[in-house]
């Protein structure tokens, strides 16, 4: 079934179509997968459960709401994990794909070799710590160079501009020895104004925060 405007989302970027239900007078219908086209069409996949839908039925579309919101964590989490797994292992890994699902989530990248625990364990650090500070998520429908211009806040310094951050618990090249999950904790407290922070590893020198 395709109807001039729906709250529907069709499947696409790995995420899977919204389902819900259809009504109308005298009839209702369950939708169990929306697809979109290559043209832009949202196809919704439907069930009749009574009556009869006709062509120019009006009808009112109810997305499954608790499906879309774990649908939306997963997905939120998929961009927590790709850009975790660039803090780890390096720039150079790439998404090559993915699935979003309500249940479970999986991510396809670029790396020259397998992932060691220890390095699992490090990505696994960062994604939970971001998950738990908990921070306000805000939808603005904008334009790629609009996007890019509101980034600009976000700045990259060294970390010896917070010297405090690990007395005496350094290596030899600089770095940190202290968990993420220490370094977070420290900057919400100690600095409020903070909005993201990334502990560096293995060279990596560097967190993010928000002037």
């Amino acid at each position: 079934m395709v109807v001039n405007q729906t709250p529907f989302y069709g499947e696409s970027g790995g995420q899977l179509g919204d389902v819900g239900t259809i009504s109308w007078d005298k009839g209702s219908a369950r939708v169990t997968d929306t697809q979109k086209t290559p043209s832009g069409l949202f196809i919704h996949h439907v069930e009749i459960i009574s009556g009869t839908l006709a062509k120019e039925q009006e009808v009112r579309l109810q997305i499954d709401v608790s499906r879309r919101l774990r649908l939306r964590a997963n997905h939120s989490a998929t961009h927590l994990l790709h850009e975790s797994l660039r803090l780890v292992l390096g720039d150079h890994v790439a998404q090559k794909g993915s699935l979003v699902s309500p249940d479970r989530l999986r991510f396809d990248f670029s790396h020259q070799k397998a992932v060691s625990p220890d390095e699992l364990d490090q990505v696994q650090q960062i994604v939970n710590a971001r998950i738990r500070m908990n921070s306000d998520v805000a939808t603005r429908i904008m334009t790629p160079d609009a996007a890019i211009e509101l980034g600009k806040p976000f700045a990259v310094v060294p970390c010896c501009v917070f010297p405090e951050l690990f007395p005496e618990r350094r290596t030899k090249d600089g770095d940190s020895v202290r968990t993420y999950v220490q370094f977070i904790d420290y900057l919400v407290a100690k600095h409020p104004d903070i909005k993201l922070a990334y502990l560096p590893f293995k060279g990596r020198n560097r967190v993010v925060y928000r002037l």
